[in-house]
């Protein structure tokens, strides 16, 4: 508002009307703050000016109720409205970004944007405020801007994407157009805590060993338990799967070792449906193999002819050996 003097002016929907209204306005919507102005009007008034005179450069809310025989009525909703001046084109200030800053990690697809301006005399006329995957703002997922000196903006609507980073910045409006942009500031969304983690959805390959000199088996590893009736494939050759008690999670097949070829095609059937659950290409292991003392864990779990025993040397890792 122009005037630090303003007229307000609502309705009453009954015809038997109070014996007058009282006017509150509170600096910065604070109906408890010491400075809210009270003013009442001079009988069944429906619009009245303020004879006090506020503050430049502020935010307030006002509200009115009816007094009739000394009781008070239901107060109205309360409205905001802020007092110039309002800043011109001319100011060098630019917002300041609050929240979200410095690559937060945010994990809601809706979050509340947050800016500050300097306090200088004068209110911005609104705000534009933008959200790119891009830093250089080619496309926007969020762009949007707003009248009034309001720093922050929220809805409830989603508008990112998880596991995805982003840039944000504001300026300030001068006749509906932008000025200068604040400096840009990152963050990345990770609605679930997973994002930069391996999340399984289908069975893996976990290991490719040796069965002595003349058979192979491939080791698949599953998101949850697996039940029974799997073939394994490779280069023509079938594998023969079966659980492991011991590790619920580890489904092992053996058959013939592979010479003709370091690296093939490893296929994983269920012979129920005939489903192929897994398919990718994998390396063949070099069955002149060493013995099971030396080998790591991941290699001695892939042999039928190994055993880890964990925990047993001086550093708590374990160490491999015969069955």
């Amino acid at each position: 508002m122009a005037s630090l003097q303003p007229t307000f002016q609502w309705f009453y929907p009954e015809p038997c009307g109070p014996d007058f209204f009282t006017l509150e306005i509170a600096p910065e919507g604070d109906f408890n703050n010491p400075g809210v102005v009270t003013e009442q009007t001079t009988g069944f008034l429906t619009t009245w000016t303020l004879t006090q005179t506020l503050q430049t450069n502020s935010m307030y809310q006002w509200r009115v109720f009816g007094v009739r025989g000394g009781s008070s009525g239901p107060i109205s909703p309360a409205l905001w409205f802020w007092t110039g001046p309002i800043c011109d084109a001319s100011i060098p200030e630019i917002p300041e970004l609050v929240d979200p800053i410095l690559g937060e990690v945010v994990a809601d697809p809706s979050p509340p944007l947050d800016w500050d301006f300097p306090e200088i005399g004068c209110l911005p006329e609104g705000y534009q405020f933008q959200v790119s995957e891009q830093p250089d703002f080619q496309t926007t997922v969020l762009s949007g801007s707003g009248q009034g000196p309001w720093t922050s903006f929220e809805t409830n609507i989603d508008f990112l994407q998880d596991c995805t980073d982003y840039f944000w910045r504001v300026a300030v409006l001068n006749n509906l157009v932008p000025g200068e942009y604040s400096h840009v500031e990152t963050f990345s969304t990770d609605f679930q805590g997973t994002c930069g983690q391996f999340v399984m959805e289908k069975p893996e390959i976990y290991a490719l060993g040796c069965i002595g000199n003349q058979s192979m088996m491939i080791t698949f590893e599953f998101p949850e338990p697996p039940q029974d009736g799997f073939e394994a494939r490779a280069e023509g050759n079938t594998y023969e799967c079966e659980l492991n008690p011991q590790r619920p999670l580890f489904l092992h097949c053996s058959g013939p070792r592979i010479e003709t070829s370091p690296m093939g095609l490893v296929e994983l059937v269920d012979l129920e449906s005939q489903e192929v659950v897994f398919s990718g290409e994998a390396m063949f292991p070099n069955c002149d193999q060493p013995p099971c003392s030396g080998l790591g864990q991941v290699d001695c779990n892939a042999r039928a002819d190994c055993k880890w025993v964990p925990g047993l040397t001086h550093a708590g890792a374990g160490f491999c050996q015969d069955q």
